[in-house]
């Protein structure tokens, strides 16, 4: 910037005022690059909107049908749609970082991980086949095609896409922790269970004659008395070991016995989790409902 000087003071030289176009050039030059940045960032589409969420949900559950395509028919005939994917999925990521900016795109968790998953199909779409075609990085080429796996994770987007599916995914995470005592308390109750079983049953199983093979197969050991224990809480194949073991022990006992562990695990514990799960979701609706009115 240059100033002007007059002589006529008595200190010799004296600085003249600067004329307003030279105090509002450089603030003139910074508003317009700011309005360029401005008009570029409005030509990007709003990438918060509903509307554009939907579109890029609706992508993610077509490539999800590709991807089960793919495995049943082969990927040859659907390179075109890996490449729109490809293509889709990077420009998206590019309109996130001109709307929200470098810094506070990776400031969430949820957006470095859909950065790993565009960096990775472009990887194995567009690079791996140049190395996989040099003979000194065959073997390489190889293990590159693993990062086709991360192909499926892009369906977990869903849950960043929609709203509803988010409140579920962060109940049942919440719900996690208590539902793994209540596994615990089940995995107990089997273990003492199993050891009974296999005392009495496992261990005693020529008393079945002809069936004393299958009766080993479910109590022989602790292992496959808890494996048959499991079965049971499914509600699958308890008639049949039911009916076999009352062949030699009294079948009111059994029976009994039988009803008494399935309405205690296959009922009272899955009824306990649902509970819990519920809770959780209901409880994460409300404090979704609060935020919007906050």
């Amino acid at each position: 910037m240059h100033r002007h000087f007059a002589r006529g003071s008595p200190l010799g030289y004296q600085s003249l005022p600067q004329t307003d176009d030279e105090e509002q050039g450089p603030t003139r030059t910074s508003n317009t690059r700011l309005s360029l940045i401005g008009r570029c960032r409005k030509m990007v589409p709003n990438v918060d909107g509903d509307g554009f969420n939907i579109l890029v949900g609706v992508v993610i559950v077509v490539n999800a049908a590709v991807l089960g395509f793919e495995t049943d028919l082969g990927e040859d005939g659907f390179i075109i749609f890996e490449q729109f994917f490809a293509i889709f999925f990077t420009g998206e990521m590019f309109m996130r970082f001109a709307q929200t900016g470098f810094r506070a795109y990776f400031s969430k968790a949820s957006n470095c991980f859909d950065f790993l998953l565009v960096c990775t199909g472009d990887f194995d779409l567009w690079l791996s086949p140049l190395l996989a075609n040099s003979d000194s990085h065959a073997s390489t080429g190889k293990l590159l095609k693993l990062l086709r796996m991360f192909r499926v994770m892009r369906i977990v987007r869903l849950f960043k896409m929609f709203r509803q599916l988010q409140i579920i995914l962060e109940a049942f995470i919440k719900a996690l922790h208590t539902v793994m005592w209540v596994g615990l308390l089940t995995l107990i109750l089997n273990y003492v269970c199993a050891v009974f079983l296999t005392q009495t049953v496992g261990h005693n199983s020529a008393m079945w004659g002809d069936k004393e093979e299958i009766v080993l197969q479910w109590f022989g050991t602790i292992g496959c008395s808890l494996r048959t224990l499991f079965i049971v809480i499914t509600l699958a194949e308890w008639d049949e070991i039911a009916l076999t073991l009352s062949e030699q022990v009294n079948g009111l006992v059994v029976f009994s016995c039988a009803m008494a562990y399935i309405t205690l695990t296959a009922f009272t514990m899955v009824s306990l989790i649902t509970g819990i799960i519920s809770e959780e979701l209901v409880g994460a609706q409300r404090d979704d409902e609060t935020l919007k009115m906050e």
